[in-house]
């Protein structure tokens, strides 16, 4: 088992973690509702993953931003 760290671009940590949230979701959807066809629940799936990864974003830009913030109001005036 190879445990050296690899750097993998936001890009693609994006990418498998909206590629795994499909997944997901796809294999609820075809658990719950056999009914639907395989090509909506793709689509269902496909985007539902986009729009969590771009709250995800959201909630962690909003988190990094306060804490700068916060650290910049909690700053002595001398360096």
């Amino acid at each position: 088992m190879n445990l050296s760290y690899q750097y993998i671009s936001p890009s693609e940590t994006d990418a498998l973690f909206s590629q795994k949230v499909s997944q997901l979701i796809q294999d609820l959807l075809e658990k719950e509702c056999p009914e639907l066809e395989q090509e909506k629940i793709k689509k269902i799936s496909e985007k539902a993953s986009i729009s969590i990864s771009k709250k995800l974003h959201q909630s962690i830009q909003y988190i990094i931003s306060n804490k700068v913030e916060l650290n910049k109001s909690q700053r002595v005036g001398w360096l």
